[in-house]
């Protein structure tokens, strides 16, 4: 076999196409789903989380978030093609073979699994569910005129189990928190969606900006409101410090900015408000590390 033949069938061609499959050089969808399950962790630990759980959980988040774009590539093969911004993946254009991305994505389930070995049994339970989350979630633009709801239970399934995974239980205020993030995904997600809106539109692809419609900026307002207001509550909960609280007020007043910069609504503008969101995150995270350790 020629080498030029060899190489259209070996997994490991070309790396680039890969790295662009798992979204690896594109780590504001890291960002995004990471922070909420580190500061849950913090929350579960009351600011002492162990050092392996934070490792194996960041590492998990890495490994989920690529097998969930390598998996959403797949399903949505035939849509990117037809939108501008994503009609260069390496599915659309054929640089990668859908064998060659269901290798992908089974090797980075198993990187997955094999973190499963410093968790305890209920947080090994809960593990499934991310997995199957990550493979249905791309169905839900079809079926659903909310696929962003969906997102955020999928996004935010580490929350659930990083407070397993340090308590042993799921105590209600992880799922107050889980809910809470949910509503911050739905938002921010909104802003993504408000950039392909016009391309979802001649697709018939459902989003919440669609469903939305001019009172799509009401809906992230509301969404952002609802995640502060839980952290809020949090800080109350735990009896953290005033420096906690004034960073709320803080990452309260960006979000304000970002909406304010994003009224206009053009795809540019929106899009920049969605990135910026995973500093936000970061931030959020370390106010919650900073309140802790200063308490």
């Amino acid at each position: 076999m020629k080498a030029s033949n060899f190489s259209k069938f070996s997994i490991l061609h070309s790396w680039r196409d890969y790295v662009a499959l798992m979204r690896v050089e594109k780590p504001v969808g890291f960002g995004l789903c990471l922070w909420p399950v580190l500061m849950a962790l913090w929350f579960a630990a009351e600011g002492t989380p162990p050092l392996v759980l934070c490792l194996v959980f960041t590492l998990g988040v890495i490994f989920m978030r690529a097998c969930g774009c390598v998996v959403n590539d797949i399903w949505d093969r035939d849509i990117d093609g037809k939108v501008k911004r994503t009609n260069q993946r390496p599915l659309v254009t054929g640089r990668v073979s859908v064998f060659q991305a269901l290798v992908l994505a089974f090797i980075l389930l198993m990187l997955s699994v094999s973190l499963l070995f410093w968790l305890n049994p209920l947080a090994r339970l809960l593990a499934p569910v991310a997995a199957i989350l990550a493979v249905l979630y791309p169905l839900a633009k079809r079926v659903t005129s909310w696929p962003q709801v969906v997102l955020g239970v999928a996004f935010n399934w580490g929350i659930l189990m990083a407070f397993a995974a340090v308590t042993g239980t799921i105590p209600w205020v992880a799922w107050l928190f889980y809910a809470g993030s949910i509503a911050w995904t739905l938002a921010y997600d909104t802003f993504y969606a408000m950039v392909d809106r016009d391309d979802d539109l001649h697709l018939n692809i459902k989003s919440s900006a669609m469903s939305a419609g001019s009172w799509d900026l009401a809906l992230i307002a509301a969404g952002e409101i609802i995640f502060l207001s839980v952290l809020l509550f949090l800080g109350y909960y735990y009896e953290l410090s005033a420096y906690y609280y004034t960073g709320i007020i803080l990452v309260f007043l960006m979000m304000t900015a970002q909406l304010i910069y994003a009224r206009s609504r053009s795809r540019e503008r929106c899009f920049k408000s969605f990135r910026q969101q995973q500093w936000l995150g970061a931030l959020l995270w370390l106010i919650v590390v900073l309140a802790f350790y200063l308490n």
